[in-house]
């Protein structure tokens, strides 16, 4: 490690790194411009690896709402605005508590297809545009491939 030593007007001898004259931070001892030196390269580690983890959490979120923007694509911009609020409030079905778009999901993977105004299961049970949005029941119709 290469720095500096500075003596002050009072007589003391105190540590710095190499600068251009502006202002430095002077240490009493290498042993504390040491520390100040390895806290900084820590604390930059750290930053670097919340910005990673960061980065690779929005682009998870990004992956998991994608099959949701690509529905939301084929509208125009107020309306894909007002249905991606509809569809990401939450909501209760048969006691589970997650996001529309999650449930419409769900539903689709477990059979349900859209007849109608309705969505039905392969058992015959079914919902309306009552019990769910009619862009919710667009949306199962949508990820069953407009079936």
């Amino acid at each position: 490690m290469e720095y500096e030593t500075v003596q002050l007007a009072d007589g003391s001898i105190r540590y710095a790194l190499p600068g251009d004259g502006s202002f430095r931070e002077l240490f009493v001892s290498v042993a504390d411009l040491q520390a100040k030196l390895d806290r900084d390269k820590r604390n930059a580690e750290f930053r670097a690896a919340q910005a990673a983890r960061q980065a690779a959490e929005d682009e998870a979120a990004r992956l998991e709402t994608a099959k949701l923007e690509s529905f939301l694509s084929q509208f125009k911009p107020l309306q894909a605005g007002k249905f991606r609020k509809a569809m990401t409030a939450s909501m209760r079905i048969n006691g589970v508590i997650a996001l529309r778009y999650k449930h419409a999901e769900r539903l689709s993977d477990s059979g349900y297809t859209k007849q109608g105004d309705r969505l039905i299961s392969l058992d015959g049970s079914f919902f309306t545009a009552n019990d769910v949005t009619q862009v919710f029941i667009n949306y199962v119709d949508y990820l069953n491939g407009g079936k």
